[in-house]
C-alpha cells in the first residue's frame, strides 16, 4: 500500500466558476451536497469556501429557477419551502443564502483571506460589523475636529479619553514641551 497522501482538488470555488460550470439550481444543488458531504471528512478552507459560494450562486439562481419552473415554493412567506427536484429547502435556509449574496465578491473573498477556516455565520457577523463600523466612521468629524486638548480638569464631553502616556498627570523628565503638538503627530500617525 502506497503511503502517499490524496490531496483533494475543489473544482469550482468562485460563483462566477460555479454558475458558469453548473448553470441550472439542480447541478447547483447537487455540487453544493456533494461538498457538504466532504466537509465531514476533510475539513479545508477550500470545502469552506466552495460550500458558501455555491449557496451564492443558489440565491442567484433561484430567481431564474422559478421563473423556468425548475424549482417550486409551497407554504407561505413565512414558512416558505423550495422544491428541487426530490429535494426540499427550507425558506430560512434560502434566506440565508440570500444574505451572503449580498455581501460583494471582493469583501467575501476579504474574508476568506483573513481566516484559516471561514463560516457562513461568520461571513455575515463580520459584514455586518464592517457595516456598522464603515456608517460610524462616516459621521466622524475630520481628523483635525476629533480631539480636544485641555489643561482643564472639568468635564469634557467625549466619547474617548485617550490619555496614553499621561501627560499633564504626572510630572515626569518624558512629558513633551509641545503637548498638542506631539499628540496631535502622534495621532495622526496611528489612526
Amino acid at each position: 500500500m502506497d503511503n502517499k497522501s490524496t490531496q483533494l482538488v475543489v473544482p469550482y470555488t468562485t460563483v462566477a466558476e460555479i454558475r458558469r460550470e453548473l448553470p441550472t439550481i439542480d447541478l447547483q444543488f447537487d455540487y453544493q451536497r456533494k461538498i457538504a458531504a466532504l466537509k465531514k471528512y476533510a475539513k479545508t478552507k477550500e470545502l469552506a469556501i466552495a460550500e458558501i459560494e455555491a449557496q451564492v450562486a443558489m440565491a442567484q439562481t433561484i430567481p431564474e429557477a422559478l421563473k423556468r419552473g425548475d424549482i417550486t415554493t409551497q407554504g407561505d412567506h413565512t414558512k416558505r419551502r423550495y422544491q428541487v427536484g426530490n429535494a426540499t429547502l427550507a425558506g430560512a435556509e434560502v434566506n440565508r443564502w440570500r444574505q451572503v449574496s449580498k455581501i460583494p465578491a471582493k469583501s467575501r473573498r476579504e474574508f476568506y483571506d483573513d481566516r484559516p477556516m471561514p463560516k457562513r455565520s461568520a461571513l455575515l457577523k463580520w459584514w455586518e460589523a464592517s457595516k456598522k463600523t464603515e456608517e460610524v466612521l462616516k459621521k466622524m468629524p475630520a481628523k483635525t475636529d476629533a480631539w480636544t486638548i485641555t489643561g482643564s480638569q472639568k468635564v469634557v464631553r467625549c466619547h474617548a479619553l485617550i490619555t496614553d502616556p499621561p501627560y499633564g498627570i504626572l510630572d515626569e523628565d518624558w512629558e513633551p514641551s509641545k503637548i498638542r503638538n506631539f499628540t496631535v503627530e502622534w495621532a495622526t500617525r496611528w489612526n
